[in-house]
């Protein structure tokens, strides 16, 4: 599967609803809901999970599926500083880093990617659907 950065991954696109989501991949693994009334629709099988927001779309996944990439490059064999290089160039935006001890968060604001880093290698791809500049959603189907 493929991310594309404000559209979604592989057949998920962002703005599907639950209903959605779960005709193309089936019954999920684990459905939770957080403390903002956020669902989180979890697959073990493709190792991702899909949260649906209150507005029921999919605005957000997680991912640590080693089969995903993103601009056509398999990024978990990728040691991490050339990894964030190769995409800070892509994408032609400096990412914001955060240490949280036992990961690394590199998060490319403008695009709403995520990548976590753990003992210098990819361990989770996060994605979120794209805001204007009123900081409306900008759903890709729409």
């Amino acid at each position: 599967m493929e991310i594309l950065i404000g559209k979604g991954i592989g057949n998920f696109s962002f703005g599907l609803s639950k209903n959605e989501i779960q005709l193309i991949q089936g019954k999920p693994d684990k459905i939770y809901t957080d403390d903002y009334e956020d669902v989180f629709v979890v697959y073990n099988s493709i190792k991702a999970t899909f949260k649906i927001e209150s507005n029921n779309k999919f605005g957000w996944l997680e991912t640590s599926n080693k089969d995903v990439t993103i601009f056509n490059i398999s990024p978990w064999s990728i040691e991490q500083k050339e990894l964030v290089t190769k995409i800070t160039e892509i994408l032609n935006e400096t990412p914001e880093v955060e240490d949280y001890g036992s990961f690394e968060s590199i998060t490319f604001n403008k695009s709403w990617l995520e990548l976590q880093f753990e003992y210098g290698k990819l361990k989770e791809i996060n994605l979120g659907v794209l805001y204007d500049e009123n900081n409306n959603t900008i759903w890709p189907n729409a």
